[in-house]
């Protein structure tokens, strides 16, 4: 029976022991529980905060985005419009530079039809004042072999005194071919001049 009750001493004290273990451990697993709870909640409000810090950023990317997007979309307009532009100036420069070409032709045409039977009656008139010129001088040398006989004649008569009707003729003679000299010399210049400047159109 001592022995029994020892025993049971021995275990009662163990039991205590095990409920005292028991409680503590039941004090630390609330305490553990209450911390879990605390850091749970901590957990949740520094989520909360983390999604609202995400969304409020996202915000303003939304906000920031629109603008920048409709920035590039006038950049984008505006670009388009300037090569428009370019392209339209482009064509009409063409339209204007084809438009000036054909109405230089035609004009070009206009021109040598006009141009062609006036060069052609003045060639006419110019080969027809050679001719006249070419008889003219035909002319003129003939009256001078008369003049230079009637020259001759004019030193007899004059050694031997005679002056005659025909002398004073002769002199007049020499002055008509005199004035005719000046003229040939003018109209023979001006016939040059005529068929250099024919020569450069």
């Amino acid at each position: 029976t001592e022995n029994l009750t020892k025993e049971y001493e021995n275990l009662k004290q163990i039991n205590e022991t095990l409920k005292q273990d028991f409680q503590d451990l039941k004090n630390k697993y609330n305490d553990l529980q209450n911390e879990y709870k605390k850091y749970s909640t901590s957990n949740e409000q520094f989520k909360n905060t983390n999604d609202n810090i995400i969304n409020e950023k996202q915000r303003l990317s939304d906000q920031l985005t629109k603008p920048i997007n409709d920035m590039q979309q006038v950049q984008v307009e505006l670009i388009e419009k300037q090569i428009n532009q370019h392209a339209d100036f482009e064509r009409q420069h063409l339209e204007n530079k084809q438009i000036h070409e054909k109405l230089l032709k035609e004009k070009i045409v206009e021109f040598e039809s006009k141009i062609q039977p006036m060069k052609s009656e003045y060639l006419i008139e110019i080969e027809n004042s050679n001719l006249q010129h070419e008889q003219e001088k035909i002319r003129l040398k003939h009256q001078l072999q008369q003049a230079l006989q009637i020259r001759l004649e004019f030193r007899t008569a004059y050694h031997s005194e005679v002056l005659t009707n025909k002398w004073l003729n002769s002199l007049t003679i020499f002055q008509s071919i005199a004035e005719h000299i000046v003229i040939l010399k003018h109209d023979l210049s001006q016939l040059i001049q005529q068929l250099k400047q024919c020569d450069l159109s």
